[in-house]
């Protein structure tokens, strides 16, 4: 009897454990990213950055959480598009990293740097 207890208690702070969200521990503020390379996504919308110069990795709660029709995303001159967003020409960035949320196929995150900063 006292061996079926303790299994149901095991399986149920299992699932406890099992069910808390992603964000669990997350501090709201600033992001601070030195180099922003490669991308991934985790459980519950979770963007994580990889920062090769800032030896880190950085995990931000994106808030895509509801799951949306697959999309058809047009990226031909987004490299232009980026760029222009920062004031400079297409040649003076890179694109390092592109990923879109498993549960959002239309939205994409992208790494980058240019020369100008």
């Amino acid at each position: 009897m006292k061996l079926s207890r303790l299994l149901t208690l095991f399986v149920l702070i299992s699932a406890l454990v099992v069910a808390a969200p992603a964000t669990t521990g997350m501090t709201t503020g600033k992001v601070d990213v030195k180099s922003a390379g490669p991308l991934a996504f985790g459980p519950d919308g979770v963007l994580f950055i990889g920062d090769s110069l800032g030896a880190k990795v950085v995990a931000i709660d994106t808030g895509d959480t509801k799951a949306g029709a697959p999309a058809s995303v047009n990226v031909q001159g987004i490299d232009g598009k980026i760029a222009a967003a920062l004031g400079t020409a297409a040649d003076q960035i890179s694109i390092r990293d592109v990923v879109t949320n498993p549960n959002l196929e239309e939205r994409l995150y992208f790494s980058q740097s240019w020369q100008g900063r």
